[in-house]
């Protein structure tokens, strides 16, 4: 595991010819765009072959529960109803693997979880007996809908994801947190990959020069690239 600073660092080495350069000409941020998008092919790669490692999930537990009225106003006082539905606002997730495969858990901070089904079951918990008072969930979009808190009260939940810019989330911190890939040399690897097959010619000396790859060089990143 890696933080991501580690990885962009890889990647500029890698790209540079394994040496550093003070004028890269690929913007940082750009970089830190194309670790995410590796990452998330890489995921809906492996998820089709049924190899999707747990390490590129990420757990958050800082989602704010928002109670969602349910009622009507009639000459202008609102009358409420005895369901009480709550929702949360989901990060960005990798959703072409399976409509729940990118949420592996809703829960509590102690690892209390809701039962998250399909919207029509959530619709109609209340006629099962043994479900009607159970914490469930449902998604749809970028949305969990929450019948029955876990703990009365509650204000978040914690939730283990497939997240599309883990870096981007509420409680994540770049310079202790690991960012979510099981093998981060592999995944700088392949940025750099990407990043050359679209033109962008490493810089080689610290002179402000575009000076172009050495072959040889070029022919040991190949070499490495084409093993990932």
């Amino acid at each position: 595991m890696a933080i991501l600073r580690e990885i962009i660092d890889d990647v500029i080495e890698k790209y540079t010819q394994y040496k550093p350069s003070d004028d890269l000409e690929v913007p940082e941020a750009f970089i830190i765009k194309k670790i995410n998008d590796v990452r998330a092919t890489l995921i809906s790669q492996l998820a089709k072959q049924g190899r999707l490692d747990e390490s590129f999930y990420q757990r958050i537990c800082c989602l704010d529960i928002v109670c969602e009225e349910q009622g009507c106003i009639i000459n202008g006082e609102f009358y409420g109803t005895e369901n009480i539905i709550y929702s949360v606002v989901l990060p960005e997730l990798i959703t072409d693997i399976g409509i729940n495969e990118p949420i592996r858990f809703l829960g509590s901070n102690d690892w209390k979880s809701f039962n998250i089904i399909g919207l029509d079951n959530w619709r109609t918990i209340e006629n099962h007996p043994l479900l009607q008072n159970s914490p469930s969930a449902t998604r749809l979009g970028n949305k969990v809908y929450i019948k029955n808190l876990i703990t009365p009260g509650m204000r978040k939940i914690c939730a283990v994801l497939l997240i599309m810019n883990p870096v981007d989330v509420c409680d994540y911190n770049e310079l202790i947190d690991n960012y979510p890939v099981p093998d981060p040399y592999k995944l700088s690897l392949l940025v750099v990959k990407d990043l050359m097959s679209v033109g962008n010619k490493p810089d080689t000396q610290q002179d402000a020069s575009d000076t172009p790859i050495d072959s040889r060089t070029l022919q040991q990143n190949q070499q490495n690239i084409q093993k990932t």
